[in-house]
Parts: C-alpha cells; sequence; structure tokens
C-alpha cells in the first residue's frame, strides 16, 4: 500500500460522515504497544463506572444491546462517589437493599441474548463483583495512540490512530517515563505534550516547536512500548518504558499524523472524557431493569431523594401555577391556551426527524418510539401526544385474597400468540420490545421473553 500523506488525510476528513466515533482499541489482547501518543492531544483522565447493558435505537429503530461504562459525574478522589452520580448512587441503594435482606443473587439489569446477554445481579451492583460490574468509579487515562505500522498500511486519519484507555497504573506508568525525560531533556522537549505557547511544525523532515515570538527548537518525540500481563500482581499488570528511536522510527508519515489538530482526528476528547448526564444514566440503568421484587420507580426515588433532584424539580413546577392564578387577564389568558397548545403539541413535531414517519420522540427523554405507542420505551413516561387512558381510572385487579396490589403476578397468563395479560390493568396486551412495557398503562412486564 501507499504511504499516507497530510493531503490525503485532510481529504478524508473533510469528505466524510461524522457518524461514527472511534473504538477504543484492543492492544491488552496482543500483550504490548509499540508507538507514539499524539502530541496535541496528550493524555487525559477519567473516571468511569464498571460495564451495564443498554438497551439502545440502532439505525432503522432496531434495538440493540450496547455495554456501556458511564462516565462517573465526580471528577476527583473528593468527588467519587458522587452524590449526583446515579451510578454511584446504585451501588448504594444495593448496599441498602443487601441489609435490608435482599437476595444477592437477585438479576437487576439484564440484556441481550446467547453468548452476548448481560446479567448483573445484586451482589454485583453492590461492588463485590468483578471490574466489569463493580460500579465503583475507577480512574483511567485516555489518549490517542499512533502505532507506525497501522500509519504505513492506512488510507484515512481514522484507521491511522487508535484510542487507548488503561487504569491508573497505565498512567502512572507513562508519566514516569516522561518525568525522566523532562530531567534529561528539559521541561519543553521532555515532555510528550506541545506546550500551549507552543506549535508544532515541519522543516526540511525535521519538527520543531515554534514559540508564539517565533523562536524556533527542534523537537524529537520519542515512542513508548506499553506492555499488559495478565498473570502479574494488579500493581504491576501495566509497564510503559521508552524505546529508542531506531527500534521505533519516526516517519514522515507518523509526524504528518502528529501535526493533525483534533478536529482533523475527529476525535472530541472533551465530550469524551466528561461525565456522562444524570438523566442519561438513568435511562441506560432503565432500559435493562428487569427485577420483579425491587422496581427500577424504587430505585429512582431512592436517587432523587439523596441527589435533591426531585426537589427542585418540584420548586420549578410551582411557579408558573403562582403565576398564573393572580389575575384573569385577557391577554394572559391567550398567552396561557398558547403555552398549553406547546405543552401538548406531539413529540415528533417538537423535535422534527426524517424519519419520524412511523415513530414519535418521548419529550421527557427523547427517545423514538413507535407512532401508535402510549408510553415511552425509553422512561415509561406517558407519550405528550395521546390522551390520559381510561385504564388508569380502571379499579385495580385483585389476586385471590382480594387486596388489591398483592400477587398481581399470579393473574398474568400467556397466551399462544404471544400476548400476555399485564399484572397491572389486566388487559391483554403485546408488550412493547425491549422495554417489555404494557401498551396500554405503561407498567413493566418483568418476566416476558422474546
Amino acid at each position: 500500500m501507499p504511504r499516507v500523506k497530510r493531503q490525503k488525510f485532510m481529504q478524508d476528513s473533510q469528505t466524510r460522515a461524522s457518524g461514527g466515533g472511534n473504538r477504543f482499541s484492543s492492544w491488552k489482547d496482543k500483550g504490548e504497544a509499540v508507538g507514539f501518543v499524539h502530541p496535541k492531544i496528550g493524555i487525559w483522565d477519567r473516571w468511569v463506572h464498571g460495564v451495564i447493558p443498554s438497551i439502545e435505537e440502532e439505525k432503522k429503530g432496531e434495538m440493540k444491546v450496547r455495554k456501556r461504562r458511564p462516565n462517573c459525574i465526580g471528577t476527583s478522589m473528593e468527588e467519587v462517589p458522587n452524590r449526583a452520580c446515579p451510578m454511584c448512587l446504585l451501588q448504594e441503594f444495593a448496599q441498602v437493599k443487601k441489609g435490608e435482606g435482599a437476595d444477592g443473587a437477585e438479576a437487576i439489569l439484564i440484556g441481550g441474548s446467547g453468548k452476548d446477554r448481560v446479567m448483573i445481579d445484586l451482589n454485583d451492583l453492590a461492588g463485590e463483583g468483578g471490574w466489569m460490574n463493580d460500579p465503583k468509579a475507577k480512574q483511567e487515562v485516555t489518549f490517542v495512540w499512533i502505532d507506525p505500522d497501522k500509519v504505513d498500511k492506512a488510507t484515512s486519519m481514522k484507521e491511522a490512530i487508535e484510542l487507548i484507555s488503561g487504569p491508573q497504573t497505565l498512567g502512572e506508568r507513562i508519566f514516569e517515563v516522561i518525568d525522566e525525560q523532562v530531567k534529561r531533556r528539559g521541561e519543553i522537549k521532555g515532555d510528550i505534550e506541545v506546550p500551549a505557547d507552543f506549535k508544532l511544525k515541519m522543516k526540511k523532515g525535521k519538527m520543531f516547536l515554534v514559540s508564539d515570538e517565533g523562536e524556533e527548537q527542534q523537537w524529537t518525540p520519542y515512542p513508548f512500548q506499553l506492555k499488559f500481563n495478565k498473570d502479574a500482581k494488579p500493581e504491576r499488570k501495566y509497564g510503559a518504558t521508552k524505546m529508542d528511536a531506531d527500534l521505533c522510527e519516526l516517519t514522515p508519515d507518523v509526524a504528518q499524523v502528529m501535526l493533525t489538530e483534533e478536529d482533523e482526528l475527529d476525535v472530541d476528547f472533551e465530550k469524551l472524557n466528561a461525565s456522562t448526564d444524570a438523566d442519561k444514566q438513568l435511562a441506560m440503568i432503565h432500559s435493562s431493569w428487569d427485577c420483579r421484587s425491587i422496581p427500577f420507580e424504587e430505585f429512582k426515588d431512592f436517587y432523587e431523594s439523596k441527589s435533591g433532584s426531585k426537589g427542585k424539580a418540584s420548586a420549578k413546577k410551582a411557579e408558573p401555577k403562582k403565576a398564573t392564578a393572580k389575575k384573569a387577564d385577557p391577554k394572559k389568558s391567550t398567552a396561557k391556551k398558547a403555552d398549553a397548545k406547546k405543552e401538548t403539541k406531539p413529540a415528533e413535531e417538537e423535535k422534527p426527524d426524517a424519519e419520524a414517519g412511523d415513530f414519535k420522540f418521548c419529550s421527557e427523554c427523547g427517545f423514538k418510539n413507535p407512532r401508535d405507542g402510549k408510553f415511552c420505551q425509553g422512561c415509561g413516561g406517558k407519550l405528550a401526544s395521546q390522551k390520559p387512558s381510561p385504564v388508569e381510572d380502571a379499579p385495580k385487579v385483585e389476586d385471590d385474597a382480594g387486596e388489591a396490589g398483592e400477587g398481581k403476578g399470579d393473574v398474568r397468563d400467556a397466551v399462544d400468540d404471544g400476548t400476555v395479560r399485564c399484572q397491572d390493568c389486566g388487559e391483554v396486551v403485546t408488550p412493547l420490545k425491549p422495554s417489555n412495557r404494557c401498551p396500554e398503562c405503561g407498567e413493566k412486564i418483568s418476566d416476558v421473553s422474546f
């Protein structure tokens, strides 16, 4: 394959669709990686939670289970665990439920099927599982990696780089190398990251750091060798050493990749390392919650009581009510009617979309739902374009003992055509995929398998 030139990279970054992002490399599977840390991006750190299954929509309305690791809302050791972070409070919630005598082996989050099936029980959520399922936030480093062999074979900028993430110990090994080079070569030439008041340029095949005043210093980046030993002690699993230049040649093509700016790389590191929004975290957890004895609403109430989010929301809603009740001015009455129309406006009109013909969006969480649905598959809320269902006013289903609300699961009976009787409203329905929700009342139907 021909070597990749900077002009080719520029063309690709300008013409390709900016849809998918880069995936983190699986360098640990190889046991080592040899290359350079991108000098214009540097090394970032973030706090990330353990893996949870998140049921998300793909193209053409298809639902897929994605293994997500939400970034913690806390950004430093002092802020982890964070009271505003749903994943942090999910661990505390699980510990409380276990203290109350709940079964630790009971599955709470379930997603996928076959070899891709993810099942997380109460023990995992309480922090007694492994790295994959323990929700406790852990510190990581992330950076853009330049592999010379990969650059030689690349036909686009996206193929020429990798994203690497690793635990705090990997970051410590890398910074040990940097500190040693700073002592030997000086602060500017020893650090892998280009200083903010310098620009990186290439002249006659050599790289220079140019200050704002025009002062030039020749700069030679040094390669790393990253190593991973799964059999070593936890603190020694990750290693990083400086390599000799002749063992990892700095070719003109590699140097050109180093000259690229962040927008050319198509990697938004600000977004990649920022904390995951609390509402998005809740939606992730809710999408795969599958537990009859501990409903998701119980955790949501726990989160709101601990974070104070429910109180803030109530205060915001109370202000407009007071304002509209003071005067009966005709102009204000007209405005009030206009506001009411806005509030009842169908969700698909609020969020226009080229594919909105068969779907409508939830006004609360933005989830894309079938047009004939009454309740959101993402958050379970009533879709704004539907009138209140008469089922809400229907009498509650009673069990054999005659007490409403107890033993609801006993009245559900499956039918050969795939329908079931909802344990909440009593209607025979076909549950909405993938949330297993009753399309009539929105209640979660937990033990239905497709």
